[in-house]
């Protein structure tokens, strides 16, 4: 897999959209499915625009529900800079509660560039309307 986050759209309706949530860093990868609010994608997209506005920004998004009693898995995407000089990390964490195989997870660190980001809006924009197939890569910084 290459280094970044990607989501896939498997199927997408007026009430749910199931997304496939995979990622890695070359060291650490998971895969989940997710089923969230149609307008999960669009409302990212709209979260993230512009980021980062300064060094002190914060921003998280996620996807998934994760409260009880959902049997599925979960994605949260945490966007900040690691220094003043403003480089961009992004902390993913993939959930999985599919199965009879309860409580999977793996957290790592990605590095990624303000283009990306911007490429990932763009791509999480268009993915609201995909209704299978379609999908949004967050590419790692080289």
């Amino acid at each position: 897999m290459k280094k970044g986050v990607e989501l896939r759209v498997i199927w997408n309706d007026n009430d749910m959209i199931e997304l496939e949530v995979s990622g890695s860093n070359g060291l650490f990868s998971g895969k989940t499915l997710t089923y969230d609010d149609p307008d999960a994608p669009g409302s990212a997209a709209k979260l993230l625009e512009g980021f980062p506005a300064n060094r002190e920004d914060v921003r998280e998004i996620q996807f998934g529900f994760t409260l009880p009693p959902a049997q599925q898995g979960a994605c949260c995407l945490g966007f900040r800079c690691r220094d003043a000089a403003c480089h961009l990390l992004v902390e993913v964490e993939i959930k999985s509660d599919i199965g009879d195989i309860a409580g999977q997870s793996v957290t790592f660190f990605l590095p990624v560039e303000a283009a990306a980001i911007d490429n990932f809006v763009e791509q999480l924009r268009t993915l609201q309307t995909e209704p299978y197939g379609g999908s949004a890569f967050l590419a790692a910084a080289k």
